[in-house]
């Protein structure tokens, strides 16, 4: 995943599938999950009820349900509540649903709007009833996605993480991680760089190099 720790995984709508989040929930992770803005909500039919109800003859409508897009089920953003985001330098307007996908399963969704975006974000979570974090806190958790991306780039291209076809899951753990700790290092001293320098330190291409090394000592 984009970013996992033991508890919680942050990762795009790829894995939103109800199977795949039965499967996080199942390895005991809650995860959130960039939602889609065509994700259908099952509601009740109040019209259908309403009829079922003074109807007399014929055959009774037995499904009191119906399915509306997540955009049209959240409503208006200008009538949901408001924060201050400090790090992007704008007012957030958010809502906090519970639902029942038609897609399965409930889900609690998190709605996000800015008005210099061009349509409303959702992430995906699961219903938890104690401990859960505020829509604050995740937004700003899932503001860090995108640099999550850039380091697993930045792993597989310039340390070769990707690089070793050992099978064996002792060695594979090993490898993965001695390859995240160079990693950390090479961050943390481009960081200092940075701070120092005004500028940044471009990632080195030795993977090729590091990867002989370390497949010699794991015997790859």
């Amino acid at each position: 995943f984009p970013y996992t720790t033991l508890f919680r995984s942050e990762a795009d709508s790829w894995f939103s599938s109800f199977t795949m989040r039965n499967f996080l929930t199942e390895l005991g992770i809650n995860y959130r999950l960039d939602g889609r803005s065509n994700y259908t909500v099952q509601v009740p039919d109040h019209e259908a009820i309403k009829l079922a109800k003074t109807q007399i003859r014929g055959r009774k409508q037995s499904r009191f349900v119906k399915y509306v897009q997540i955009q049209n089920f959240v409503g208006d953003p200008s009538t949901w509540r408001r924060y201050y985001n400090k790090d992007k330098d704008m007012h957030i307007t958010y809502k906090q649903v519970e639902v029942t996908l038609k897609s399965g399963g409930k889900s609690l969704i998190y709605a996000y709007w800015h008005g210099s975006w061009t349509k409303i974000r959702f992430i995906m979570t699961q219903v938890i009833r104690k401990g859960k974090s505020t829509a604050k806190t995740i937004f700003q958790d899932y503001c860090y996605r995108w640099w999550i991306e850039v380091a697993h780039q930045e792993l597989k291209q310039q340390f070769g993480i990707n690089k070793s076809k050992n099978r064996d899951p002792w060695v594979v753990t090993g490898f993965i991680g001695l390859v995240s700790f160079s990693y950390s290092l090479f961050k943390f001293k481009a960081f200092r760089f940075t701070k120092a320098t005004g500028q940044s330190l471009p990632c080195p291409t030795w993977s090729e190099k590091f990867n002989i090394e370390i497949t010699k000592s794991f015997g790859c």
